[in-house]
């Protein structure tokens, strides 16, 4: 299956979503669009987690997880049928937005490990350039560089938090780090750009796990 074949294609379709809820039905449906005789399922159980999109494809199991983070921005999309209006909200603490991305990696590879699935892909789009670019720090050590994922970033292994964070801050399920066993080149694609408004550009990462 070529995700990024389909992404590109919906990108033509829809240049931003109101939530990652909207992003996901869209994606879905642009897979099935794509590839009819597969069999596609949102929000499917495995071991008691849910797997945002789930897939059966010929001989091939494949796990779709999805990040959507944005940076505040609205937009009315004068082309669009619904006439719709987008306003996007300011989603901060990217530090986790980070963690998070990882996890999603962390967890396919468990579930192809386990035979759950074949093949994984996790999915980021955001009009947050913090995400993709490369940040300048002077003064101190940012507690989430274990987990920085911006443009050529290389990936691998256990990823820990640094400086020692509290719970409060990362949150009980998150303190343990992340392990993964593939290796990842981050490479940010561009997904659409709306008009001269802030926060205007979108980007997307795409990584995919298979073969551990």
């Amino acid at each position: 299956m070529d995700l990024d074949f389909v992404i590109r294609n919906l990108s033509q379709r829809r240049k931003l979503f109101h939530s990652e809820a909207d992003f996901q039905f869209a994606l879905a449906e642009e897979i099935k669009k794509k590839y009819a005789d597969s069999e596609v399922r949102l929000e499917y159980p495995i071991n008691g987690k849910y797997i945002d999109i789930f897939i059966l494809y010929g001989s091939d199991k494949i796990a779709i997880e999805l990040k959507y983070k944005t940076a505040k921005m609205v937009w009315n999309d004068i082309h669009d049928p619904f006439n719709e209006t987008y306003s996007l909200k300011d989603q901060s603490a990217p530090d986790l937005g980070r963690f998070d991305y990882l996890k999603d990696i962390e967890r396919n590879e468990s579930l192809i490990q386990s035979d759950n699935a074949t093949v994984g892909f996790t999915v980021f789009i955001t009009n947050y350039n913090v995400y993709w670019e490369k940040r300048k720090e002077e003064n101190y050590t940012p507690k989430d560089l274990n987990f920085r994922i911006d443009e050529g970033k290389e990936i691998s292994g256990k990823r820990i938090w640094l400086n020692n964070p509290s719970i409060n801050t990362t949150g009980n399920e998150r303190i343990g780090g992340v392990n993964l066993k593939g290796k990842y080149v981050m490479e940010w694609k561009p997904f659409s750009e709306i008009g001269d408004t802030s926060n205007s550009i979108f980007k997307y990462l795409l990584l995919k796990q298979s073969n551990l």
